[in-house]
């Protein structure tokens, strides 16, 4: 990244929020405030003329609900190089879907801290998509059970050959290249070809990008807004994604272990089994047990050799990481990176 700091725009929901978060994020030296509003009149204008790299959008501007997810959408008509994050309260499932829906680069929550939102800023002007573990799930599980539909451009013209369409949703599914050839009878060179034509008509550098295409089409009405599937997530912060799952699962890695038995137990990424995710959760708990039956034991042959002050100096630095611990780690998906 380059020494210039990122240029961005601040619409809060009240002038009051947008100045505080203004001035908090201006303590950063790699953030530069370019405008901070708090109407949707005042955010385009801002959009316009300020041409930030980064706009953080409150979803409900001008007192409506969705007035932040609209201008969002509105945004993709004339600043395409601006990556918005959209700010919410919570993470409700029908926000999340629907910020990625109207082509927001990250969702993000109030009850975050400050340190996770400049990390935010700094990876979404990247190119990274910020979604939390959470808020992943929401996204793949809006394209499961996905009733075929068609990738069309503004116009409405068809994008994707029937057969390219078919590639696009095992995607979805979180297939890999190998299990999308089994299931449609291709060589894996035969589905390479095909997602480099993908990217190439939908102008998209990536498998998350293309999924995240998907998403954004059924907000025009083109696919069924059920309930959910996944798009197969490589080159995350961490590596989480169902393949690194299942190397690191075998490893002894308890935390692969378990997002392994939500896999299973939701049907993300693998078929749905509740024995299976049933054994999963039971091995991740035994290897945690064990992981901290060893950091007990390993703690307490250190504080032997430590002084007080070292002890109680470690303790607090651990107590400041805790309070900024939002969860599991955030999956940073850098879609410059993973290509077909």
């Amino acid at each position: 990244m380059s020494g210039c700091p990122v240029r961005v725009l601040i619409a809060e929901r009240s002038p009051l929020e947008a100045h505080l978060l203004a001035d908090v994020l201006r303590r950063c030296r790699q953030v530069q405030i370019v405008s901070a509003v708090s109407r949707s009149s005042e955010a385009a204008d801002a959009l316009v003329n300020q041409r930030p790299q980064v706009a953080l959008i409150s979803g409900d501007l001008d007192s409506s609900p969705r007035a932040g997810f609209e201008i969002t959408r509105q945004l993709g008509d004339f600043r395409e190089d601006t990556k918005v994050v959209i700010l919410l309260d919570s993470s409700r499932r029908d926000e999340v879907i629907e910020a990625f829906r109207v082509g927001a680069r990250g969702v993000f929550c109030r009850s975050g801290s400050l340190k996770l939102l400049r990390r935010c800023i700094l990876r979404v002007s990247m190119g990274q998509v910020w979604v939390n573990t959470a808020q992943m799930e929401f996204v793949l599980e809006a394209l499961a059970g996905l009733t075929p539909f068609k990738v069309v451009d503004a116009k409405g013209r068809v994008l994707l050959s029937a057969r390219e369409q078919e590639v696009l949703l095992c995607v979805a599914e979180g297939l890999t290249n190998r299990e999308i050839a089994s299931r449609l009878r291709l060589s894996e060179h035969t589905v390479k070809n095909y997602l480099f034509r993908i990217f190439d008509k939908l102008g998209v550098s990536s498998r998350v990008e293309m999924v995240l295409y998907a998403v954004s089409q059924l907000a025009s009405g083109q696919g069924s807004s059920s309930d959910a599937g996944l798009v197969d997530v490589s080159n995350l912060d961490g590596e989480i994604s169902m393949q690194w799952c299942r190397k690191a699962a075998k490893r002894g890695i308890s935390l692969a272990q378990y997002l392994l038995g939500k896999g299973y137990s939701h049907g993300i990424g693998v078929p749905k089994d509740e024995s299976a995710a049933y054994g999963w959760f039971l091995l991740a708990e035994h290897t945690a047990a064990q992981i901290e039956e060893a950091a007990r034991e390993a703690r307490a042959g250190l504080a032997a050799s430590m002084s007080a002050r070292q002890i109680s100096e470690a303790q607090r630095q651990m107590a400041n990481w805790l309070r900024d611990y939002q969860g599991p780690p955030e999956l940073i998906v850098d879609c410059n990176r993973s290509g077909p």
